[in-house]
């Protein structure tokens, strides 16, 4: 796991211990893993689950990594989480839930990297929100989302799941 020094202190205070597919809400977050990856022709590793509900183009892509961070890119499902204090403890739960689901799905598919990035809303009213996408990390294609922005950001690979 790699992450950046906003990320460690949100982690400091969240208890990822028992994290399950419970922390997830019912519909696609919690289904997602379960219909597994699919190999494109151009190798392009997309999540069956958001390939289906897609509407971009390959084309729109100067390479492969920024087809797959687009295609497997989700705001995390918050509609349901309380406003105040626990908010982002719950956002983190349930963003590490969905990506260390998808990753234990993507054993033998390839170098499979999940990020999350867990940041202020840009609103009226700024609260907190979250993102998650995956790539395939190849040699000498960098990848678009990385730690460095103004957000906590972590990224998990396949190798970092149990």
């Amino acid at each position: 796991m790699r992450c950046n020094d906003a990320m460690r202190a949100l982690l400091a205070g969240v208890d990822l211990a028992g994290v399950s597919e419970a922390d997830l809400p019912a519909g696609w977050m919690r289904t997602a893993a379960g219909l597994g990856w699919t190999v494109e022709a151009d190798g392009a590793v997309v999540a069956t689950a958001l390939r289906a509900t897609y509407s971009g183009l390959r084309s729109g892509f100067s390479d492969v990594v920024g087809y797959e961070g687009a295609v497997n890119g989700r705001s995390v499902v918050d509609y349901d989480l309380p406003e105040g204090a626990d908010r982002v403890n719950l956002l983190v739960r349930r963003s590490w839930a969905y990506v260390t689901g998808m990753l234990a799905a993507a054993r033998g598919v390839g170098a499979v990297v999940g990020f999350v990035g867990v940041g202020m809303s840009a609103t009226e009213q700024p609260g907190w929100e979250a993102h998650v996408t995956f790539w395939v990390e190849r040699a000498g294609v960098e990848g678009y989302f990385g730690l460095s922005s103004g957000e906590a950001g972590l990224v998990l690979g396949v190798g970092d799941v149990a």
